[in-house]
């Protein structure tokens, strides 16, 4: 099932010039994870055909539940194709991606800034606030910095797999 979803989600994802900048970071993140999961699939697949070679060998049956690993080889290697080619679409755009998630950073770096200095002016202190009222204020700022904190990991990421150095947004404070 997740060689068969990440083939999915593989082939929905688009990094054309036009993708929203947040689908553009997280396509190339997802490539970048896709690409190491890939190589630790590729021994279990292996490691599945042996076993079943093995079983075969001596007669026995596999359960109805079992997925022929001729079908999970197929569905590996088709894989394996499509991030190729999603690959070597980024290597061909690399300078366009670049200016996309480098102008990306400097949006989120403003956002985070924004968030903090709000936070400061908004944060629950000194009993000026009614606890219920703090306590909203307080999960509304965690669930806004746990999104920029996703933000600023999906950039890093794209960074890396773009061979740009580090992003110069500050770390989220959870």
């Amino acid at each position: 099932k997740t060689l068969t979803d990440s083939k999915s989600k593989l082939e929905a994802i688009h990094l054309h010039p036009a993708t929203n900048t947040s689908d553009l970071l997280r396509g190339v993140t997802f490539l970048r994870n896709l690409e190491q999961n890939l190589e630790k699939w590729g021994v279990c697949v292996s490691e599945m055909e042996q076993s079943e070679k093995l079983v075969k060998r001596y007669n026995r049956h596999m359960p109805k539940t079992w997925h022929e690993t001729s079908l999970l080889s197929t569905t590996l290697s088709q894989l394996g194709q499509a991030l190729g080619k999603r690959q070597l679409y980024v290597q061909e755009n690399v300078s366009v991606l670049q200016g996309r998630v480098k102008s990306a950073g400097e949006d989120l770096e403003a956002k985070v800034d924004e968030v903090l200095e709000k936070w400061d002016s908004d944060k629950p202190l000194s009993g000026k606030v009614l606890p219920a009222a703090a306590l909203d204020i307080l999960t509304r700022y965690k669930k806004l910095l746990e999104g920029l904190s996703a933000e600023v990991s999906d950039l890093d990421q794209a960074l890396v797999v773009l061979e740009l150095t580090s992003t110069s947004v500050k770390s989220i404070p959870l």
